[in-house]
């Protein structure tokens, strides 16, 4: 999953975290890479065709 945060210094960084990750713990590990956090974004996945996903069912 990507997030994208904006830090309270102006800086924006994105994170590529494990979709399981608490919110707690992200925002201390957000927090510790850039300091203060003004907002988060949540990046939307993107879009595949049916055919893709049907034809990928069962190999994760």
């Amino acid at each position: 999953m990507g997030i994208i945060v904006n830090f309270k210094s102006g800086a924006k960084q994105i994170f590529i975290v494990h979709q399981d990750i608490l919110a707690t713990e992200f925002r201390h590990l957000a927090e510790t890479v850039g300091g203060r956090i003004n907002s988060v974004e949540f990046m939307s996945s993107p879009q595949y065709p049916d055919s893709v996903i049907s034809e990928s069912k069962g190999t994760f």
